[in-house]
């Protein structure tokens, strides 16, 4: 996928492209079951902010500090919102996109999180880690493969719309099941 960006110059991190590949997919796959008429879309993508207060926050700060990207999907274009300074206005636009037309899309990651590597609770070190089903549709959670090498995604669907996504050309071309 790093081979196919758009810029000369841009480098994406893995997050972004297996963001951009889920949110790419279940669209076209709601497109699919919704008889192939668009509908609008927005994602919110959940965003770390331990690193980025100032003073950053210790590795080892236990709680939720986060903030959400939100990216619109208009037919044929997509439009970022959001940046570290834009943490009040980010959430107001999240509650402003919830309260709309759009169908939502929730994604969030805990790729580079300590769970391999320093996670012990007596026992020895995970050999895997997994995360909850999170019982609420249209919504991905990403995180580390044990081996460091690789993204596991859980994605809850709507049963037709996972279908459709399950046989994305795209998603096939770069994901195992």
């Amino acid at each position: 996928m790093q081979d196919r960006q758009d810029g000369v110059n841009q480098s994406y991190t893995r997050n972004e492209l297996v963001t951009a590949l889920l949110y790419r997919c279940a669209v076209r796959a709601a497109t699919a079951s919704n008889s192939r008429a668009y509908t609008k879309s927005v994602l919110m993508h959940s965003v770390n902010m331990r690193p980025l207060m100032d003073p950053p926050l210790p590795k080892t700060c236990v709680g939720n500090l986060l903030s959400t990207l939100i990216a619109q999907m208009k037919k044929g274009k997509m439009q970022l919102r959001g940046s570290k300074s834009l943490v009040g206005k980010n959430l107001a636009l999240m509650l402003k996109y919830a309260n709309t037309d759009q169908k939502p899309y929730f994604v969030s990651s805990i790729c580079n999180f300590p769970l391999y590597d320093e996670m012990d609770f007596g026992w020895g070190k995970p050999v895997k880690a997994s995360v909850v089903d999170v019982g609420v549709s249209n919504t991905a959670v990403m995180m580390d493969t044990p081996s460091g090498d690789g993204i596991n995604t859980l994605v809850a669907l709507e049963e037709q719309d996972m279908k459709n996504f399950l046989a994305d050309k795209d998603l096939l071309a770069y994901a195992s099941f």
